[in-house]
């Protein structure tokens, strides 16, 4: 075996979409990465839709009501079956 070629190349096809998405996602996690690095003790893991809204993202709904529909919709536990599907629902 030859030590001149120490890697390999890898390449995938992905739909300009995909890719986009998959920026956007790590450009978020960098900065909470980042967020994390400064100050952990102001992260928090809930937001309320009112917080959400104040914070106009270009990507969602300007209205709490708008944000709790979508919140509500992308649940995967929409169907009643935990804590968190029962605190979405009663905020819709």
């Amino acid at each position: 075996m030859s030590d001149s070629n120490d890697g390999f190349d890898f390449c995938v096809s992905l739909p300009a979409e995909d890719w986009a998405n998959t920026k956007r996602r790590m450009a978020f996690l960098e900065a909470i990465l980042t967020q994390v690095m400064r100050d952990h003790t102001q992260i928090r893991e809930w937001f309320t839709a009112q917080e959400i809204a104040a914070l106009k993202l270009p990507s969602l709904s300007q209205t709490s009501e708008g944000i709790a529909r979508k919140a509500i919709t992308r649940n995967p536990h929409r169907n009643g079956c935990c804590h968190s599907c029962a605190s979405l629902k009663a905020i819709a």
